[in-house]
Parts: structure tokens; C-alpha cells; sequence
């Protein structure tokens, strides 16, 4: 039974992710540029996209060095500061990255057009969401609360006469 309910909340946690696609994520990073003006833009992009057609909108930017997923962090540590564009609200499996980038003067941006410094206060929050993104706590509270409260209601529906 736990492993049913286990992957049905890895699939919905996936699509309630609503992960935004490279042209969308290009598209805050050129905003966030627009707005800051740095001297310098080295973009570290995911190699999964190098035949995605969105990624040549990037290269206006700066340069792009496509990576692997364990290799994106390599010289963070030399920038002034690090932007990390989640494709979703939590940056679901980012973690990884995230642990590398703890000493960095580091940012998220997310898909929602949030951007935050990467401290203690936003590694906290982060993982208490991400939490109850993947176990679904608050739902499976809620589904085994709502049977009791509803033979209440019944009981005392069926007591004052209305069926």
C-alpha cells in the first residue's frame, strides 16, 4: 500500500511542480539582467538542454557552458554572485546543486518570478516545503480526517430529522 501512495506523490508532486520550460526560464533570466547590468554573464546550463532550440536565446547574454548536473557549480566560486533559475516553485532536485553553493553569494530565482538570497532562513523554508511537497502531509491529514467528521455530520444530520 505505501509504495502505491508513494508513487502516486512522486507523479503528482512532478505535475503540481509545474516546472516552466528553457524559453520561459531564458526569459527571467533576461529580466533579471535588464534590470542589474553586470559586467560579466557566464550562464552554466544543464547539458540535458543542448538540443533544446531555446537555449540559443540565452547566448545574447553571455556565455553558455553546457555541463553536467554534478559540474554546474564549478566556478561559483570565483563570481561576485550566483542566480540560480529553478524551472518550479521549490526547485525540486536541486539539492544536490544547492549544497555546493553554500559558501557562494548565491540567489533563486524561481518559475514564479521570485527571486531570494540563498541563506540559512531560505535553506530552511525550502526544505520544510519540500517536505510536504513529496509526503503530502497536510492531504493524507485531511483524507483520513474527513471520514470521521462526515459520519459525524451524518449522525447528526439524521438526529435533527434531515436525511
Amino acid at each position: 500500500m505505501f509504495l502505491n501512495l508513494r508513487q502516486f506523490i512522486a507523479a503528482n508532486r512532478d505535475f503540481f511542480a509545474n516546472a516552466r520550460t528553457l524559453a520561459y526560464q531564458a526569459g527571467l533570466v533576461g529580466e533579471l539582467l535588464g534590470m542589474s547590468a553586470p559586467a560579466q554573464v557566464t550562464i552554466a546550463l544543464d547539458r540535458a538542454f543542448e538540443t533544446d532550440a531555446a537555449r540559443s536565446t540565452l547566448e545574447p547574454f553571455g556565455s553558455v557552458s553546457l555541463r553536467d548536473p554534478d559540474d554546474l557549480a564549478r566556478g561559483c566560486d570565483d563570481a561576485d554572485a550566483v542566480v540560480v533559475v529553478y524551472p518550479d516553485a521549490l526547485g525540486l532536485g536541486w539539492e544536490p546543486l544547492e549544497a555546493r553553493l553554500a559558501g557562494a553569494n548565491a540567489y533563486l530565482l524561481n518559475g514564479r518570478r521570485r527571486i531570494q538570497p540563498f541563506d540559512a532562513r531560505a535553506r530552511r523554508r525550502l526544505r520544510w516545503r519540500r517536505l510536504l511537497a513529496t509526503t503530502r502531509i497536510p492531504e493524507l491529514a485531511a483524507s483520513v480526517a474527513v471520514v470521521p467528521v462526515a459520519a459525524v455530520l451524518a449522525a447528526w444530520d439524521a438526529m435533527r430529522g434531515k436525511s
